[in-house]
């Protein structure tokens, strides 16, 4: 029997001296891109495996600067109002 696919895997890896990546740090990347991109956080609690999105949130809610003031920008979008052009009889 020949050598294990993830061995071969991590030959190559050395071979080509790519940067060595932890399982982990995929795990982290993984999490991390979800959310960048907007992926609600109970969709990448539970990819997360994580009991709650209390964990998800207090582990990478720093991933999120300026986040509240995104939300209200969005707001802003929805509530704006704007004049009328013309003439508008009230």
């Amino acid at each position: 029997m020949g050598p294990e696919p993830t061995d071969q895997c991590f030959h190559l890896v050395r071979r080509i001296a790519l940067p060595t990546v932890r399982f982990h740090d995929l795990r982290h990347d993984h999490i991390t891109q979800l959310l960048l991109r907007g992926v609600p956080l109970k969709v990448v609690s539970a990819r997360a495996g994580h009991a709650g999105i209390a964990i998800t949130a207090d582990l990478y809610d720093h991933l999120l600067p300026g986040a509240d003031e995104q939300a209200a920008a969005k707001l802003d979008d929805v509530y704006a109002w704007q004049a009328p052009v013309g003439d508008v009889k009230w």
